[in-house]
């Protein structure tokens, strides 16, 4: 991690406020967008044949997954897809590519939240329960 809360020289008040505003980037597209995103991808991938039906089911599949990833992390893993891979990925690829991406900013807000509930015990009101289950 480039910035770790041990580094920072901030107090509880400023590291609440930073993961908070990182917690707001974690926000997931609206579902038209993740099916503009999926449909981008597609049109850059070689894919087999199936049915009309067959697409609207694996589209609106991940569609429904996607909706637990943050926007820009989408974004970025949709766009990247094809400038890597050839074929469209199973989810198991797509997960893993989306928790690699996701994970330094997810790693920032855990450290700086469990770094405020550190220092100041009495601002543990402010965080979420996951933050708290690390103490």
């Amino acid at each position: 991690m480039a910035i770790g809360w041990r580094r920072y020289k901030g107090n509880a008040s400023d590291m609440i406020a930073a993961a908070r505003e990182l917690r707001q980037q974690e926000a997931p597209a609206p579902d038209r967008e993740l099916a503009g995103m999926l449909a981008t991808m597609n049109a850059a991938l070689v894919t087999g044949r199936q049915s009309e039906a067959e697409a609207r089911l694996r589209l609106g599949a991940y569609v429904q997954r996607l909706r637990e990833w943050p926007r820009d992390v989408v974004a970025e893993v949709l766009h990247a897809w094809p400038d890597r891979n050839k074929y469209w990925p199973a989810w198991a690829e797509l997960r893993a590519e989306l928790e690699r991406v996701a994970r330094p900013r997810r790693t920032l807000i855990a450290d700086l939240e469990w770094a405020a509930a550190t220092l100041e015990p009495e601002r543990r009101a402010e965080l979420p329960m996951f933050a708290l289950k690390r103490l």
